[in-house]
């Protein structure tokens, strides 16, 4: 069964809270270009939708962060989000960067700091 647009952004929220709770960060703000999720996550009642176990997930896994919030960004402001996106769908390939990015999105990163 195809997944919706909604479930892909609630199961991608999921995992970068889980990767920020396991780098032991503690001060963190997530973006999402998926207004629904994100009013969803920020909900303090129930998600009765089929991935209504994800937003639970995320709210149960930020609840042991010391400081998070959801908030909305729209999709042309989040430019380094797609091109990371993109560059997944390409290669399958499960890369995370902490220190510095690959020398392909340095340029993404940098045109979204001038904006």
């Amino acid at each position: 069964m195809p997944q919706s647009v909604e479930h892909a952004e609630a199961l991608a929220a999921s995992r970068a809270v889980t990767l920020a709770r396991d780098l032991c960060l503690s001060q963190l703000i997530f973006e999402g270009d998926c207004l629904w999720v994100v009013t969803a996550i920020n909900s303090t009642g129930a998600c009765h939708t089929l991935f209504g176990h994800i937003i639970d997930e995320i709210r149960c896994l930020s609840s042991f962060l010391e400081s998070c919030c959801f908030v909305h960004t729209c999709r042309e402001g989040n430019n380094l989000a797609h091109a990371l996106v993109k560059r997944v769908v390409i290669t399958a390939d499960i890369d995370v960067w902490v220190e510095e990015l690959s020398n392909d999105l340095e340029d993404v990163f940098h045109s979204e700091l001038i904006q």
